[in-house]
């Protein structure tokens, strides 16, 4: 029996229902969303691939895009910003219905919401290591502390999937990336991993957010077999580390999320 949070034909996994937005993601059985890897593409359209995955969500192909620069820009976004691709590494926005899109390789999609009704609110970050060491995170709850007069203790965080320190290891990332002592906190000495996620899970409650949910799920090595106990050893997404690693073909999925 899958997961409740898989949907038809394993094309999609999201949050648990109950999480105060749709947060949902497309897995490698619904094809490349990248044009960036289209040429690679032989027997899928990724056009095609964006729209039918966005109808199995009920959704039209008029949307926010996010394109990261990984740095720390976030921008507010509303429904004159439809079919408009943005350069930055944030989206945030009031509209209900609107959805918020980037495409992954192993960077992590955080979404921060809104826990009071009278203030509804949502953001969409692409948080990668050289994002995440600019500053993005806490430079996301500030700005949502200032443009939509929120409280800290309001916000709720959500960590979509992305590497993590099982697979995102080595001394050439770890010492091309790590200027700060800081940091080195988030690195275990044996393997020279990077934990991303404990170190975006620690900005977080520093800047004063009390409420955190995790899929807990990594792009490079999650199975279908390792997330829903079924004999299917295919990956859940694509992973830009993954390809280097066995020489498969690169592709993109989709991180969306929108307010009901």
């Amino acid at each position: 029996m899958l997961s409740p949070l898989v949907h038809r034909e394993k094309k999609a996994i999201s949050f648990p229902d109950w999480f105060p937005a749709f947060f949902v993601f497309s897995t490698k059985k619904a094809g490349n969303m990248s044009v960036a890897y289209e040429a690679y593409e032989i027997d899928e359209d990724v056009r095609k691939n964006r729209v039918e995955f966005l109808k199995l969500l009920g959704l039209s192909t008029d949307l926010v895009l996010m394109k990261p620069e990984h740095g720390k820009r976030i921008i507010q976004v509303g429904e004159a910003y439809r079919g408009f691709p943005l350069f930055c590494d944030g989206l945030v926005t009031r509209e209900k219905g609107l959805p918020l899109v980037f495409l992954p390789g192993d960077c992590f999609p955080l979404v921060l919401v809104s826990l009071n009704p009278s203030n509804q609110f949502l953001g969409l970050f692409h948080i990668g290591l050289k994002g995440a060491l600019a500053g993005i995170v806490k430079e996301a709850v500030r700005f949502i502390v200032r443009k939509m007069g929120a409280r800290e203790d309001e916000i709720m965080a959500g960590l979509g999937p992305g590497i993590r320190s099982c697979c995102y290891r080595g001394w050439p990332l770890v010492k091309h990336n790590l200027k700060n002592l800081r940091n080195w906190r988030y690195v275990n000495p044996f393997t020279f991993s990077f934990d991303l996620p404990s170190l975006i899970k620690e900005e977080l409650k520093e800047e004063g957010v009390k409420w955190f949910i995790d899929l807990n799920l990594c792009t490079c090595c999650a199975t279908w077999e390792k997330f829903v106990g079924e004999p299917d050893s295919d990956y859940l997404f694509f992973s830009h580390r993954r390809s280097f690693l066995t020489g498969e073909r690169e592709g993109r999925f989709m991180a969306i999320a929108w307010l009901g």
